[in-house]
């Protein structure tokens, strides 16, 4: 496999020990290993690396107003769109040439050059995104008396490294020279992202909200409380802009 590119992310590593070999949960993985070269995309839950559970039907628009057909899936660990071809290969969809939109079952997908795929949630005067992705972590473990678990202050540095060719789909490895015991973390993580006049902010809570909306200040705090409004949960989003949306 050709290797297209390199990113190296300082990752804080704290020495301890633990017993437990496998734990999981909907929203995070843990995974115990010692392994010196690291396939995240190998040992990852299909939960905490694609939106759906399986390739399905979807249409590619074209900016130059062609449209294609395939089976396919969006893998937000590698930030890629897995297409299968007629032959039943898997190819990751390339950028070029440039498209609108994905359609993906009742899912829709843009590119944004910064943040990369984004599932769009709402259409209007104010875009509503969603940015799916995941956050890696290590901890280093190391067996204590009567296999209980030691930490130190010990702060050491690793590498994510993606590969692949052209058309193939990438790998996220994480690098582990001395072979330590480690536990490795995946969890899901998401944040909205809210577009008006072209210009794309990320949304976390209803302090930024009010910061971005700013001349609907008092109106936004006034329907977050009343509606109990989660900024964790996309419904709530669309009926924040919504709500946004009859004010302009």
């Amino acid at each position: 496999m050709k290797k297209i590119s390199l990113i190296s992310l300082s990752v804080t590593l704290l020495l301890a020990s633990s017993n437990a070999v496998f734990s999981q949960d909907r929203q995070r993985q843990t995974i115990r290993t010692s392994s010196t070269q690291i396939n995240v995309s190998e040992m990852a839950n299909d939960e905490l690396q694609y939106l759906l559970p399986e390739k399905t039907e979807g249409t590619i628009y074209f900016k130059d107003g062609k449209i294609a057909e395939y089976k396919m899936n969006y893998n937000f660990l590698l930030d890629e769109v897995h297409i299968q071809t007629r032959r039943g290969r898997v190819n990751r969809l390339l950028l070029s040439p440039p498209f609108t939109k994905i359609d993906i079952n009742d899912k829709t997908l843009v590119h944004d050059v910064e943040e990369g795929y984004l599932e769009q949630l709402f259409s209007g005067k104010i875009n509503l995104y969603i940015k799916h992705k995941t956050d890696i972590s290590t901890l280093p473990v190391k067996r204590g008396a009567y296999g209980g678990t030691d930490h130190t202050s010990s702060i050491q540095q690793t590498t994510i490294q993606q590969q692949g060719a052209q058309y193939h789909s990438k790998e996220v490895r994480l690098e582990n020279p001395q072979a330590q015991d480690l536990e490795v973390t995946i969890r899901y993580q998401n944040h909205f992202v809210f577009e008006k006049n072209g210009d794309k902010t990320n949304v976390n809570s209803r302090r930024q909200l009010q910061r971005v909306f700013s001349e609907h200040r008092r109106d936004i705090r006034s329907f977050c409380r009343e509606n109990d409004i989660d900024f964790d949960d996309p419904e709530d989003m669309i009926k924040v802009v919504k709500f946004i949306e009859s004010l302009e």
